[in-house]
């Protein structure tokens, strides 16, 4: 969490995305542990919604996820992404 909080406050620093709005930055119980930053931001005249998603999956390796999709399909999109976060396998990663 405290990673994804860092990652905000650079972004928002050096250059934030145009709209940008935090949904969530907080830890999700997935594999070993991990934390989702998730938010909003204006491009190409849509607005977008993403998650991050850093996890570990055991004690020496971690990893890290992105999901984008329109705002407006974010909904229905989300069992796409725990499709995707569920099927990842480290062994070939």
């Amino acid at each position: 969490v405290g990673a994804w909080m860092d990652a905000e406050q650079k972004l928002l620093a050096d250059d934030p995305p145009e709209g940008y709005q935090r949904v969530d930055i907080g830890a999700v119980d997935f594999r070993a542990g991990g934390a989702d930053w998730e938010y909003t931001y204006e491009a190409s005249g849509q607005r977008w919604h993403v998650v991050w998603r850093s996890f570990a999956v055991d004690a020496l390796r971690a990893y890290i996820m992105t999901w984008t999709t329109l705002d407006a399909d974010w909904n229905d999109a989300q069992p796409d992404f725990f499709a995707a976060a569920t099927s990842f396998d480290p062994a070939i990663a």
